[in-house]
């Protein structure tokens, strides 16, 4: 099974926020997954898989897009086949 690992930062929702990725993540594919929240890493929302980030609101790339869900969900596809 694929790991995703979702960091977060633990104040304004982002706990919310990361339920529904896993959520609608979850409707796309097949995966096991860990949650921790980052005190003090205001607007952190990081999402590895494997140990790989895949996405990073602190580098830039704001929140999780129906794009950018349908490519992790890619991403983790085909680690499943390996």
């Amino acid at each position: 099974m694929v790991l995703v690992h979702i960091i977060y930062w633990g104040g304004w929702g982002y706990k919310a926020k990361a339920d529904r990725f896993i959520a609608e993540l979850g409707k796309l594919c097949t995966f096991d997954y860990t949650m921790e929240p980052k005190a003090g890493h205001s607007g952190c929302f990081e999402i590895s898989v494997e140990g790989e980030l895949v996405h990073s609101k602190l580098n830039g790339e704001g929140y999780v897009n129906e794009e950018k869900m349908k490519a992790i969900a890619a991403f983790i596809s085909e680690k499943l086949k390996k």
